[in-house]
Order: structure tokens, then sequence, then C-alpha cells
């Protein structure tokens, strides 16, 4: 999914639990469980991946994910400003935890075998679809979420 959904799904949690601890399990979870529904986030080469352990990234992806992080970071500071909670933003960030550990695999880490593991699960748990049905599926996700945010605020 992309990073967007998590964010809003992150802020949901962190609406409806105050313990950081219950926060940081459910908000992880949160994250493989959502990619585990089929959706559409980009051309990632997965067969490449998990033959020979390297991420082959085209333009388009890598614009696709600046893209989606940009708007990802706006929802953030937007939530920040209109929930007033660093708890929120706690959560959200808890909830993308999985992604941003996959940029550990621009360092040394990529030679490690349990990181290496950690990406292929992460990557194998994932259900694609084509591009109209995913993006169909993330949208409908992302405005049910948003309605909820309004109703718990």
């Amino acid at each position: 999914m992309f990073l967007l959904i998590h964010v809003l799904l992150g802020a949901l949690i962190g609406l409806k639990f105050n313990s950081l601890t219950i926060i940081v399990v459910i908000g992880i979870l949160s994250h493989f469980i959502i990619d585990m529904i089929p959706h559409w986030d980009g051309n990632f080469n997965k067969n490449k991946f998990y033959l020979f352990g390297i991420a082959d990234l085209d333009k388009e992806r890598l614009y696709l994910s600046i893209f989606d992080i940009i708007l990802s970071v706006s929802l953030l500071l937007f939530l920040y400003q209109y929930l007033d909670s660093w708890v929120v933003i706690f959560a959200a960030l808890m909830a993308v935890s999985p992604d941003i550990a996959n940029l550990a695999y621009l360092t040394k880490l990529k030679r490690n075998k349990h990181y290496l593991g950690f990406l292929k699960f992460h990557s194998k748990i994932q259900r694609d679809t084509g591009i109209k049905k995913g993006l169909i599926i993330q949208m409908i996700f992302a405005i049910i979420l948003i309605i909820l945010l309004f109703i718990f605020k």
C-alpha cells in the first residue's frame, strides 16, 4: 500500500489508543495486515529480488515513491496541526516503520541475511493487482480512513 494509507491508519490507531506499547504493536501489525490486501503501488521486480536479492527500481517507481513520501509527510504535518497530538504522529510513524526499514537497503545492511529475510517477508505478503483495481482499492481505503479520522477526532 502507499505510505499515505499507512499514515492514515496509523493516525486512527493513535486516536483510539493511549498506550505507546499498544500503539507500537498495533501500528506495525496494521502495516503487514493491510499490505496483504490486494493493491498496486508501483513496478517492483519481485522475482529478481527473490532470486538475487537485488531491488530493481525503475524511474516510474522512484517518482511514485517520492510523490508518496511528499504527500505522506504533508499529511503528517497537517494531522499534527489539526489534531495537535504527537501520539497520533508517533502511531502514524509506527504504521509506516516497516517501509522506512526498507531504506536500509541503501546501506551495507542489504548484505545481512536477517535483513534480507525481513525484506523478502515484507515483499512476499503483499498482494499485487492491476493498476486500476489496485488504485481503486487504495482510494476506497483512504476515503474510509479519512472519514473515520473525522468521526473519531
